[in-house]
């Protein structure tokens, strides 16, 4: 049975309160600049919540970065690096 790694129910409530606050600004985590230095990145990229820094005058920053905490958490204790891209 596959582990699930975020509570379903505070996941649900992030993700409507960033889906309600879109467009919004984000920054890149220093680790995704660097995988994508040197690439030639000419479309829209997805990435990860856990890739990105919401500004903290962002109502949403608070949110976000409780998510960042335990999903890291959840894949440490899984043996997986929430950077790794």
């Amino acid at each position: 049975m596959a582990q699930v790694l975020d509570h379903p129910e505070k996941t649900a409530r992030l993700l409507a309160d960033l889906k309600a606050a879109v467009p919004f600004n984000v920054e890149l985590t220093p680790q995704l600049i660097a995988y994508l230095r040197g690439r030639n990145v000419e479309t829209a990229i997805i990435v990860s919540l856990t890739h990105v820094i919401v500004p903290q005058s962002s109502p949403l920053a608070r949110s976000v970065l409780d998510y960042q905490k335990h999903r890291g958490k959840n894949l440490k204790k899984q043996g997986q690096d929430n950077l790794s891209l």
